[in-house]
């Protein structure tokens, strides 16, 4: 089966789907859904989905979400661009590479407030994309060390001690921090005082 439905600024196409039915359901999640235009997309997909969707099986998905008003920088325009080439369920790993795409949005966000020097800011933007991504190794560091410069130096330790336990290589991060000049030695030197007794616990 294939169609369309048009709507108030949007449309939904659907090609060699399994039941005639599938664009409507689109347009009446998208029109029904609160959020974010790409939560209200994501929404649509999973209304197809559950209407029949490809009569061919499941096997790939995308969302791409750009500005309104283009800059010509087109890593900063592309609010989402994620694609799922081939998976048993690409609407849930979709679904988890934008959950993850939201968190480095978050991650992004507290670099801005550390060029601002404002310390707590970052360190509460950086709380917030570790949430959307617990399991995330990088943004675990990186909310560790932004404790530690609000002052939050045991807590930040902590978290600072999972990233390298999980992965060794963020210990020679450090020292690239201080010769990069983003902390300094005796920075570095009280953190790793703090990792030993974290890693002791």
């Amino acid at each position: 089966e294939a169609g369309h439905h048009i709507g108030d600024g949007f449309s939904c196409q659907a090609n060699l789907m399994e039941r005639a039915t599938v664009w409507d359901a689109m347009a009446d999640a998208y029109t029904s859904s609160a959020g974010t235009l790409a939560e209200r997309l994501l929404a649509a997909l999973d209304a197809a989905e559950t209407e029949g969707g490809d009569i061919r099986g499941r096997q790939s998905a995308a969302l791409l979400v750009v500005t309104g008003k283009p800059t010509g920088k087109s890593w900063e325009d592309r609010i989402f661009d994620l694609r799922v080439e081939d998976a048993p369920e690409p609407l849930n790993e979709l679904r988890r590479l934008y959950r993850i795409r939201q968190a480095y949005a978050a991650d992004s966000e507290a670099d801005h407030f550390d060029e601002a020097g404002d310390a707590e800011a970052a360190k509460a933007a950086r709380l917030r994309a570790l949430e959307m991504a617990p399991d995330n190794v990088e943004l675990r560091f990186w909310a560790g060390m932004a404790l530690c410069r609000a002052g939050d130096v045991r807590e930040g330790a902590l978290l600072v001690a999972e990233a390298i336990r999980a992965e060794r290589r963020w210990d020679e991060v450090i020292n690239r921090l201080v010769r990069a000049q983003q902390m300094t030695a005796e920075q570095a030197e009280m953190l790793r005082a703090l990792l030993v007794a974290a890693e002791a616990k």
